[in-house]
């Protein structure tokens, strides 16, 4: 039915340019004014998916990650569950590294602190990494190259790089980043730091 009443809307403005708000305007005049009939509950659906093109709804990735605070990621809402607790600090490390690629040899440095020998277990984190997220529909969240892992930004939901691009609405600074990690105390001074300007 909202075909049938879209069509007859660009026959109505055909040739004719309007804009985005008049135009969402004059659909619902043409959908009150309808003297076909129709469900309530249809009309009702249709007003409300006019008035969200007016005021869209901004796209929400299902992977939501806090750090400030304590360090966590979320699915759905829900806590996931890594089968080792150095994976959950492999994508800690990876998000405070904002999208770029990492060498394998860089994480096990930062992860086990310059410690050598850890190459076999490093393996067990990244694929316990990979196949978790894939587990829970999240995948694409983690970029792949050769011997380099990194995070894909778009495809999550982060308070830390909400805060850095200035959609800091309803996302209070209070001077803790991943405290769990030593090695974030850098990037905990670049936060407080931005946060006095």
């Amino acid at each position: 039915m909202p075909k049938i009443i879209l069509l007859h809307l660009k026959q109505m403005v055909d040739g004719i340019q309007f804009g985005h708000k008049l135009l969402s305007v004059l659909l619902c005049q043409v959908l009150t004014k309808l003297k076909m009939p129709l469900k309530l509950n249809s009309v009702e659906k249709v007003k409300k998916e006019l008035y969200d093109l007016r005021r869209p709804i901004p796209k929400r990735n299902r992977l939501r990650v806090q750090t400030f605070g304590n360090f966590e990621a979320y699915v759905d809402g829900m806590p996931i569950a890594f089968k080792y607790s150095k994976t959950k600090e492999l994508l800690a490390y990876l998000i405070d590294r904002k999208g770029a690629l990492c060498t394998i040899g860089e994480l096990q440095a930062v992860i086990f602190e310059d410690d050598s020998g850890h190459e076999s277990y490093m393996k067990s984190l990244r694929r316990d990494l990979l196949e978790t997220l894939e587990a829970v529909g999240c995948g694409n969240a983690i970029a792949q190259q050769r011997g380099k892992l990194g995070i894909v930004p778009d495809n999550l939901d982060c308070d830390y790089y909400d805060w850095c691009d200035g959609k800091r609405m309803g996302i209070v600074w209070q001077g803790e980043y991943m405290v769990q990690y030593s090695w974030s105390e850098y990037t905990a001074g670049v936060l407080e730091r931005m946060s006095r300007k």
